[in-house]
């Protein structure tokens, strides 16, 4: 009874973090609609924003006008900045944070449509387990990890055409090299393409399927600044599963996917699988190429319809073309996991969530490491750095029995560059 009593104490605790951090964006995302992206000035209601990047907000014309002049053509041209949106945020929304909830880790654009993508992860920042539904089997419960990618795709083509993405046929390439695990997953449910160029052997990954619906492990959250809800899904949503996705001129949609990272023996945390990752590669074609009748029966049709054929899309979009290719910006993945490789998961806790909050988190992920040991032990796995790549910790939250530790049992077989270690 005393330790469900501590459980719920402990859950009680974070939640009201979590609550906490909720505020902060609400009021981020409250303030930022209503300030003049020029001059500053705030006002009672929400400013019209930039038809194009829906990035800015001007409080009249004049104000728009000075700043298109001043810079903001070249930004919204060269996809600077990501629209505002909560699922997407680029800027610490607090003061007890200097840290994003959404850092950058590579952007890129090809013909008018760019893209930014971002990793959400566990607070000890270690890798999440592939399947944790409290259904899983000992025969879906696969022996390997998966990093979540939160992708964010624009259209700001200077032809005004709308485009079709295919958020399920997304793909990551590895960087060439053997010193790692990434490929080392089941075969069986994985579509993996390896070739060898200087430096090793370089892996294509598509999406993670899902080992009980076989479907892309991929979840729409936002769709033109209205968030995403798989009970009343937008028109413009041709296939939530395999997320296909209309977008016309100066529109946007944020979605999650996930790959299959690895076996959990090389590394297991988030930031050794990110920086082993090359690129980002998007698939999207517009809509008069994707649909061969979309010019005879009309965009609003289509959608409206929901024929077959703009559900599927076409029988074969191929490869996308080299510019489609979004790079990965090694140095601020590391600059973002710096301090837990400083100072081990409480610094890092404490600069990226607060220092008010770190205590009631370092107690979850102490709790969330109990749980997946002991489920571990339920499905008869012997290795239980497989259910979840976490270490079990004893009395004082320190890793037992684990070698190369950092701060409060953080395993870092990356390496750090030269610099950055005290």
């Amino acid at each position: 009874m005393t330790a469900f009593a501590t459980t719920a104490k402990r859950m009680s605790a974070f939640k009201e973090v979590m609550r906490d951090i909720d505020a902060d964006e609400l009021q981020y995302e409250h303030s930022t609609l209503r300030r003049c992206s020029f001059c500053a000035v705030t006002s009672d209601a929400p400013l019209r924003q930039c038809s194009v990047c829906k990035s800015v907000r001007y409080c009249d014309h004049k104000c728009q006008l000075a700043d298109y002049k001043a810079g903001h053509k070249r930004e919204c041209a060269n996809f600077v900045t990501p629209p505002l949106t909560r699922t997407f945020l680029t800027r610490p929304t607090g003061n007890k944070t200097t840290y994003p909830k959404n850092p950058l880790f590579a952007r890129g654009s090809h013909d008018g449509v760019g893209c930014w993508v971002s990793h959400e992860g566990r607070p000890d920042v270690r890798l999440q387990a592939f399947v944790t539904d409290i259904w899983a089997t000992p025969e879906t419960w696969r022996k390997s990890c998966n990093a979540r990618v939160t992708a964010y795709n624009s259209n700001r083509r200077k032809d005004k055409e709308s485009i079709i993405v295919f958020g399920g046929r997304t793909c990551v390439v590895t960087n060439p090299g053997k010193a790692h695990d990434i490929t080392k997953v089941k075969s069986d449910l994985e579509d993996i393409t390896t070739y060898e160029e200087r430096g090793g052997t370089v892996a294509a990954l598509r999406v993670a399927q899902d080992p009980l619906c076989h479907l892309p492990r991929l979840a729409i959250k936002n769709v033109a600044g209205v968030e995403f809800r798989a009970t009343d899904p937008p028109q413009t949503v041709l296939n939530k599963a395999q997320g296909i996705v209309y977008l016309a001129h100066g529109e946007y949609v944020v979605y999650h996917v996930q790959f299959r990272v690895g076996d959990g023996n090389t590394f297991t945390i988030d930031v050794d699988a990110l920086v082993r990752l090359r690129a980002l590669t998007l698939v999207w074609q517009t809509a008069t190429d994707c649909v061969s009748w979309i010019k005879e029966r009309g965009v609003p049709d289509v959608i409206r319809l929901k024929s077959a054929e703009a559900i599927v899309g076409p029988q074969y979009v191929g490869p996308p073309p080299p510019d489609t290719v979004v790079p990965f910006d090694v140095p601020a993945i590391y600059a973002y996991y710096l301090d837990a490789f400083r100072g081990g998961e409480q610094t890092y806790v404490e600069s990226h969530y607060g220092k008010e909050r770190a205590n009631a988190i370092m107690k979850q992920n102490e709790q969330d490491r109990w749980v997946y040991s002991v489920a571990a032990q339920m499905q008869g796995i012997a290795d239980k750095q497989a259910a979840g790549d976490i270490e079990v910790s004893d009395a004082d939250g320190q890793a037992a029995g684990v070698p190369a530790t950092a701060g409060n049992g953080i395993n870092f077989y990356g390496d750090i560059p030269d610099g950055d270690s005290d």
